[in-house]
């Protein structure tokens, strides 16, 4: 089961105070007793469809789900090496791009940008702290929509074979799993993305990699925030098993993520009870 994992430090001294993981895995377990570069033309166009049958007219394309994560993050990875040899430590789904080509198991490989996207809203300088989104979040939410989760990523890893930030991406833009329509999403590219080029910019990525406690490691940070709680909840895209192995193996479908996602949401209701 993947942890609820409150932030800390500085996120916290936004008002927030944490409950310990413990606590918290406690009251969800209880409650569940009883989910830079400019996009290539794959990925702006999709796979082919499949062939028709005689007489038949070609099966549309979904827009979302599973499916159409797997698409979107195939449209920017390119093939695979076929001299890949994992490096001496192993091809950690968190380890950045590496020199040597053998060692790059996608080597044509792309980032998936924010840009563009449909459900997926950029951060920047002015929308970024905690509160303003939250103010966003009640302007313009979706039907439906309860909660916020923001992804904070840096494409470090867009070379290798998990690709963990392009991978989670593609999930959280095509709803992959049922409980990502519950939730307004928010990203940072932060450390790797070519538009950040100037050096207050920089410094801004310092100040949302600090206050999300993003460290260079388990791939991107998923962070829940539920309205009129205050209490932040964290996961990894490694933890949640959103690398391309993963995903190609459950056929572009997120468990890990549903059920972290459905997590945070009870455990947003409980305390706000």
């Amino acid at each position: 089961m993947a942890a609820l994992v409150p932030l800390l430090s500085s996120f916290l001294a936004l008002g927030a105070r944490a409950q310990s993981p413990e606590s918290l895995r406690a009251s969800a377990e209880r409650s569940f007793a009883a989910a830079a570069a400019a996009p290539v033309a794959a990925a702006q166009q999709g796979a082919a469809p499949p062939p028709a049958g005689p007489g038949l007219a070609p099966a549309p394309r979904p827009a979302d789900g599973p499916e159409a994560a797997l698409e979107l993050e195939r449209g920017y990875r390119g093939k695979k090496n076929p001299d890949y040899k994992p490096c001496e430590h192993g091809d950690k789904p968190h380890a950045p791009v590496r020199r040597k080509r053998e060692e790059e198991a996608y080597p044509d490989a792309k980032p998936v940008p924010f840009a563009g996207l449909r459900n997926i809203a950029p951060m920047s300088p002015e929308l970024w702290r905690a509160a303003d989104l939250e103010k966003d979040f009640a302007k313009n939410k979706g039907e439906g929509q309860e909660a916020i989760l923001i992804i904070v990523k840096t494409e470090l890893c867009r070379l290798n074979e998990h690709r963990v930030c392009a991978a989670a991406t593609a999930v959280l833009e095509k709803r992959a799993t049922p409980a990502l329509a519950k939730f307004k999403i928010y990203g940072a590219w932060i450390k790797a993305n070519p538009a950040n080029d100037t050096a207050a910019l920089r410094r801004w990525e310092e100040d949302v990699a600090e206050t999300y406690q993003f460290r260079q490691g388990p791939g991107a940070n998923l962070i829940v925030l539920v309205p009129g709680v205050g209490r932040p909840f964290m996961s990894s895209a490694q933890e949640l098993g959103l690398t391309v192995d993963e995903l190609e193996t459950n056929k572009g479908q997120a468990p890990k993520l549903e059920r972290f996602l459905n997590e945070a949401l009870e455990a947003g209701r409980r305390l706000r009870r």
